[in-house]
């Protein structure tokens, strides 16, 4: 966490949401606890919005499980439990689009995928 990663997350804060965008984005905050890094507390009250999801600064297993090819998931710990809060936030937000999608009518992925389909002659 930087100045400059503040910086640029109140920039993308102060944009408009898109259409399909009903809240405000998900708020990650990865590698904290790293030397000279910024705090949380530091972050948030610059943002003046709560950090949704955090993630911490754990290069010493991060690098072991590259090493031996084996997720860093797998592993008991903070950085699992982040992971894990990221993918439920992430699909929960993802699930409410899908039924606000269906109520309005259709799908946006069968949309998509209709888009990206050969046309047939």
């Amino acid at each position: 966490p930087s100045l400059a990663g503040v910086r640029d997350t109140l920039r993308l804060l102060a944009l408009p949401n898109g259409p399909w965008q009903p809240q405000r984005p998900t708020i990650v905050l990865n590698r904290q606890g790293r030397p000279g890094g910024l705090t949380r507390k530091q972050i948030e009250d610059a943002l003046k919005v709560k950090v949704d999801i955090v993630i911490p600064d754990m290069p010493k297993q991060l690098n072991e499980s590259a090493s031996l090819g084996e997720p860093a998931v797998a592993l008991r710990g903070a950085f699992r439990q982040a992971i894990i809060d990221l993918a439920r936030e992430v699909g929960f937000v993802a699930a409410r689009e899908e039924i606000a999608e269906a109520k309005v009518g259709g799908s946006g992925l069968r949309k998509m995928f209709a888009r990206l389909a050969p046309t047939r002659k």
